[in-house]
């Protein structure tokens, strides 16, 4: 998708109204045929301001005649472009010169030239035309049909905060998905659920959930309201804000997987408050009470019992806290807990709380790890239940950096054997986490899995046994997932990974040692070994197949370095079980690197890849 600038001019700004009535644009320029069915375009209209966002719905086309040209002057247009609207403001978004070129990138000169502009800069203009902050995109739900008792001090504050959020249209319509969001993250809250939430953790949910409320063909992005949130009191957002400025928010929320949701102050009052609950409930919903989708909210928050004392509802029920955790005292192994307190404990005696969202952090002076089974992660899969159990390293995408981080503390605690507090996630919804006590974590190796991203990467798996076996508790998980077991890689795939990495040819030595053994880097023997199957599967040194297949489906080659000390693609050769023995025990084994490497390197440049094993010419082992 490509994002454009299209202008009008302030003489011609009633135009503006006719592409709306007519779905259409139009330009006087030839660089607006190059724009293309699902586009972005961005309307700025001269002495006003950004206009609106649109949509192209079919491809750029010249007219064919001035009778297919709806605005005056039909015959200076070269380009039509079907579009549909996708955010208007309420008024013009005005904007200085220097806010122009700051935001997006173009001065006021380029504005008739239809330029195109960057994804930065069409997430900043999309997050500012569809949820941002300025007084002139507000559009305030009204209270006045709502009768509910009047909230004093801090509770008041809030709710009139809330009154306050801004909601935003579409095509002229009400598309109030920051009202939905907090109205489920109220429902999630009563319901015994996680205050905070990676986005990627939720993103499906909030795009079913928003998608009724889709105007026209456009699908909603949860990853704006989202990100939108964080200028209310109402939503606690963890991220770098500059970056995100910079970024622009749709686009820093797909790349970086901020977590958010409801302030530790708003979390503790809908729960535990049903008066100002059920106000908070009205104020979020009028906004949505005349849209012909209000019953899939009615749906959403209809899902448990009546909350005593709410104020009434007709046709709004919200569920009353479903707290099955403890909230005070202090952390006993056996104990079920809500995470909040956890980190609270700590930070009461004066001691760090540690990172809320992470799965490794440090809560006072104890590393610990917090395994959510309901996740799925083939990678955190219990050995023997509940005595040990591996466990993934740190790092959402790309390779796992073993000197960065919680990998780094795991491996320190692998070294110096000092226990790992471990407490481990008892419901899907619920923010009930049981202390498993402390274990030792015996060892770490590399593996390959995708990222969030879906891209290959090379990654640490982390193995843990429960220090005193005798006193783990018991462990009773209700419906938790199978792991699905990590998919095969492509060649192609594998060796995209390695270029996005760099590590396609700079690394010549496995200097990384562990437990006195060489460690090669994942990602490059399961390369190796794929590029043998795309031969047949055969060796690479006395060209057979091996006879039988492993677990995986596919013929069991063994990966081998030519060198021991050169870890590099075209150094390391697919073998059969008795041509690896071959090369490490065989009387003549110094003769046969050379032709293995001559086969490898044949092989590497019939794929594509580039050889460097020719600088090696006169590597005195060969």
């Amino acid at each position: 998708m490509t994002s454009w600038v299209g202008s009008i001019a302030y003489d011609q700004r009633g135009n503006w109204e006719i592409c709306k009535r007519e779905s259409l644009f139009g330009s006087n320029t030839r660089t607006a045929l190059g724009v293309r069915a699902g586009d972005e375009l961005f309307i700025w209209g001269s002495q006003q301001g950004w206009l609106g966002r649109c949509r192209a719905t079919a491809d750029a086309r010249p007219p064919q005649g001035v009778e297919q040209v709806p605005w005056p002057d039909p015959e200076r247009y070269t380009a039509l472009i079907p579009m549909e609207v996708i955010d208007e403001p309420r008024s013009a978004v005005e904007m200085s010169g220097y806010e122009l070129q700051r935001t997006v990138g173009i001065g006021t000169v380029r504005l008739p030239q239809f330029p195109r502009i960057d994804v930065v800069a069409a997430d900043r203009l999309t997050d500012l035309l569809s949820a941002g902050p300025r007084a002139q995109l507000t559009a305030p739900p009204t209270l006045a049909r709502v009768e509910m008792p009047t909230l004093e001090g801090r509770r008041g504050e809030l709710l009139a905060a809330l009154g306050q959020l801004r909601v935003d249209r579409q095509l002229g319509s009400p598309a109030p998905y920051q009202q939905l969001v907090l109205l489920w993250s109220t429902v999630r809250a009563v319901e015994g659920g996680e205050r905070v939430n990676n986005f990627s953790d939720v993103r499906d949910e909030l795009r079913a959930l928003l998608a009724p409320f889709a105007v026209g063909n456009t699908r909603p992005d949860p990853e704006l309201p989202w990100f939108a949130l964080r200028n209310s009191g109402w939503w606690q957002f963890f991220g770098d804000v500059s970056e995100a400025e910079r970024r622009g928010g749709r686009d820093f929320v797909r790349r970086l997987d901020p977590a958010a949701g409801l302030s530790a102050e708003v979390f503790r009052l809908v729960r535990s408050d049903d008066v100002f609950r059920g106000a908070a409930v009205q104020v979020l919903s009028e906004p949505l009470r005349q849209h012909p989708q209000w019953s899939q909210i009615a749906s959403l928050v209809h899902r448990s019992a009546n909350a005593a004392g709410a104020v009434p509802q007709p046709d709004l029920v919200l569920p009353s806290p479903l707290i099955a955790v403890e909230l005070d005292g202090p952390i006993a192994t056996g104990g079920v807990y809500d995470r909040d307190h956890i980190h609270d404990v700590a930070r009461r005696e004066g001691l760090p709380p540690g990172n809320r969202m992470s799965g490794i952090t440090v809560v006072g002076n104890q590393l610990s790890i917090f395994w959510n089974p309901y996740k799925a992660l083939y990678a955190n899969r219990w050995i023997d239940e509940p005595m040990e159990f591996a466990y993934s390293g740190e790092g959402s995408n790309g390779d796992q950096d073993e000197s960065t981080g919680g990998n780094k503390a795991l491996i320190e605690h692998e070294t110096s054997g000092d226990p790992v507090s471990v407490f481990i996630k008892t419901r899907r919804d619920g923010s009930a986490w049981k202390a498993m006590g402390p274990f030792v974590v015996v060892g770490h190796t590399r593996g390959v899995s995708d990222g969030l991203d879906g891209i290959p990467r090379s990654d640490l798996q982390f193995r843990l046994v429960a220090e005193d076996r005798a006193a783990v508790p018991a462990l009773d998980l209700p419906a938790v997932p199978v792991p699905t077991p990590p998919r095969q890689h492509s060649e192609d795939e594998l060796w995209a990974a390695l270029e996005r990495a760099g590590q396609t040819g700079d690394r010549r030595r496995a200097t990384v040692t562990s437990r006195n053994r060489r460690v090669s880097d994942p990602l490059k023997t399961a390369y190796v070994l794929e590029r043998a199957n795309r031969y047949g599967g055969t060796c690479e040194l006395c060209g057979q197949h091996p006879g039988w297949v492993g677990e995986d489906g596919r013929t069991h080659l063994q990966a081998h370095h030519i060198d021991a000390d050169i870890d590099l693609v075209d150094w390391i050769a697919a073998l059969c079980g008795t041509c690896h023995d071959r090369m490490h025990h065989d009387r003549d084994r110094a003769e046969l690197p050379a032709a293995l490497l001559t086969t490898v390197r044949r092989r590497q440049r019939e794929r594509g890849r580039p050889v460097r094993a020719k600088s090696f010419v006169g590597h005195p082992k060969l």
